[in-house]
């Protein structure tokens, strides 16, 4: 493995990169031409048939030239991209998924979204039918990051943990009765690009952007400890059953344990490409966001359903 230095904004960052990697630098992929040498013969000693297939034998081997120069083109100028500004235990390997545990492992996010999906449909609740949808960006946005290892996909990385933290947020707003439903959607996309805009002016600064996503569980988690106690001030029917949220956070920080083990170096195989401390992230957030759903279904988001009342607190 050698290093490979990037400059970004004036970041100076030092990338782990597998040294046998063809297009571990800036030049592309190099090519070896074979050097075809062709025996002279008279036209009486060749058939049609011997020509035909001489012919094809050209083209395809024209075709696989053209192919594998595109491809190292494609892929000399995304070993050129900038770099995230982390490096996780895994190593990164030479080829289209440069981490594929921490790829893969995204897989559970589009699952669970797949059923909040079906969930939501069935309650015909177009409150709860944006869960999905967020599970589902989460796992492509993580997905193609830990695929590529590149800066600008760690952007889309954000924006996708963006998508789903804003919801739990948004829909606490409504409960606080500080949006409604006709605004919840503008409130939720206006945060969300927001906060990603914010993500490359904090790396320019050189500001661990990690932290901004971590303050919004810090305030997802205080603003329903805030609602817990208005709801009990209101009385008992309008408390919620906190089980899965409970669970939910108990997955959350049993994955945020095992990144952190991850980061720390404390579970580490760089050569295990099946599973590590951040896989083990995404398998066990996935869960604990499919356990936030279900906490949430329990309300009357949208008119006809049945559950608790929504509004529990302003006005």
């Amino acid at each position: 493995m050698k290093l490979h230095s990037s400059t970004r904004g004036g970041q100076f960052d030092i990338i782990p990169v597998p040294a046998h990697c063809p297009w571990a630098g800036k030049s592309s992929i190099p090519h070896t031409h074979t050097k075809h040498t062709h025996t002279k013969h008279t036209l009486s000693t060749h058939t049609k048939h011997t020509l035909s297939t001489h012919t094809k034998h050209t083209h395809t081997h024209k075709y696989a030239h053209t192919y594998a120069h595109t491809y190292s083109h494609i892929r000399s100028h995304i070993a050129d991209w900038a770099r995230p500004n982390v490096h996780w235990c895994e190593d990164n390997l030479c080829a289209w998924i440069t981490a594929p545990a921490n790829t893969y492992s995204n897989l559970a996010y589009i699952l669970f979204g797949i059923i909040m999906i079906q969930h939501a449909r069935k309650l015909k609740s177009k409150t709860l039918l944006l869960f999905g949808p967020a599970s589902i960006i989460t796992g492509v946005s993580s997905f193609a990051f830990h695929a590529s290892y590149t800066y600008l996909f760690q952007i889309f990385d954000y924006f996708g943990m963006f998508c789903f933290v804003y919801l739990a947020i948004v829909v606490q707003l409504r409960r606080l009765n500080v949006i409604n439903a006709q605004t919840q959607t503008l409130t939720f996309w206006s945060l969300v690009i927001f906060s990603t805009i914010l993500v490359p002016i904090l790396g320019h600064y050189k500001i661990p952007y990690q932290v901004l996503v971590l303050g919004l569980v810090f305030l997802t988690m205080f603003m329903e400890m805030r609602l817990y106690v208005l709801s009990k001030r209101k009385g008992v029917h309008t408390v919620a059953n906190y089980r899965y949220f409970i669970i939910g956070l108990l997955f959350l920080i049993g994955g945020a344990t095992c990144s952190g083990l991850d980061a720390a170096r404390v579970w580490c195989d760089p050569t295990n490409h099946v599973m590590n401390g951040h896989a083990m992230w995404h398998l066990l957030t996935s869960v604990g966001l499919f356990a936030f759903f279900i906490f949430y279904k329990q309300f009357a988001w949208d008119q006809g359903m049945q559950g608790l009342p929504v509004i529990v607190g302003g006005k």
